[in-house]
């Protein structure tokens, strides 16, 4: 990315400084305990920025059964085999969002 598409970042974000797709393209334990303290931001259709702290990461490889591409390839859990910087939201218990960010192997 060349510096004119960070600047434009930048001003899309409202400034903030999005994290470039080489830190992702990592393992995911050394990308998870670096994600603590980042703002997950979400620009919404009105043009305002909804934001939170991520506060707590956890790092699976696909081979741990916690993972949720550990049994198998699913259209649900088709976005874990894509590139790294990726999202994969899901619901738990029914309440909570959970993001996972898809690494490098």
């Amino acid at each position: 990315m060349g510096i004119g598409s960070e600047a434009r970042n930048q001003a899309r974000l409202g400034g903030v400084e999005a994290l470039p797709l080489s830190f992702f393209c990592r393992p995911a334990q050394q990308v998870a305990p670096e994600l603590i303290g980042c703002r997950l931001v979400k620009r919404q259709a009105d043009g305002g920025l909804l934001w939170g702290v991520i506060v707590e990461t956890e790092a699976y490889a696909q081979d741990e059964p916690a993972c949720h591409g550990y049994r198998r390839r699913s259209p649900q859990n088709e976005t874990l085999f894509g590139e790294p910087g990726r999202f994969y939201v899901y619901v738990s218990y029914g309440i909570h969002h959970c993001v996972n960010v898809v690494t490098g192997r």
